[in-house]
């Protein structure tokens, strides 16, 4: 299974779906997984929403669509049980999204699922 390390999470790619510290898929959405793929592998840096929604849902993005926010906020919500950062994927106000990782002191051990 060819896995992405998301700090101590695991990203399977073959199942497409985030892996939680204590063993426990998270099984997201297409939409969440592909959204958590494209910006782990540009960690650090802002992502565009034009990116992201041709990149998500292969169409062009207008400001008026909420698309990709809800996508944003969705995963925020699976993983809050797991992680105490809200901040690990911030919005960059006029751009789109930066994932900032997860931090190792930010994980709740917890062995229920999401």
């Amino acid at each position: 299974m060819a896995k992405t390390n998301c700090s101590p999470w695991r990203l399977a790619i073959d199942q497409r779906d985030l892996i939680a510290p204590c063993g426990t898929p998270c099984g997201l959405s297409t939409a969440e997984f592909d959204f958590l793929y494209y910006l782990n592998r540009r960690r650090g840096l802002p992502v565009p929403r034009t990116v992201l929604s041709e990149e998500i849902f292969r169409r062009p993005w207008y400001p008026e669509d909420r698309a990709i926010d809800n996508v944003a906020a969705r995963l925020r919500r699976r993983l809050a049980p797991f992680c105490n950062d809200p901040n690990m994927i911030k919005a960059v106000r006029g751009v789109g999204y930066v994932f900032t990782g997860i931090r190792q002191q930010d994980i709740i051990n917890k062995q229920s699922t999401l």
